[in-house]
């Protein structure tokens, strides 16, 4: 478990918020790539998210995450950047 504002320091802004399969998505609804990086870790049964924000602006677009609709597709294309393990593996340093 570990917390940080969504991909502000470590490897997951190096490599989920320039991804094409998430950027594309996220385009393709009209919404931010960091809406769509929580509408897909919402969906999953695997991932815990728990969006945080002081600003109003933030807080609404975490809210409108939760009602981003992904189809098979789209879920199946942003779920293969990110295979599951097959051992355990150290949480990202931060």
């Amino acid at each position: 478990m570990a917390y940080s504002p969504l991909a502000q320091i470590g490897s997951l802004r190096k490599k989920l918020l320039v991804n094409p399969a998430v950027k594309d998505t996220a385009d393709s609804h009209g919404v931010a790539t960091l809406q769509m990086a929580l509408a897909w870790t919402i969906r999953s049964n695997h991932v815990s998210s728990m969006p945080k924000s002081a600003q109003e602006k933030h807080i609404l677009m975490n809210a409108q995450a939760a009602s981003i609709t992904l189809i098979e597709e789209e879920a199946a294309k942003l779920d293969s950047i990110s295979p599951s393990s097959v051992r355990k593996m150290p949480l990202d340093i931060l």
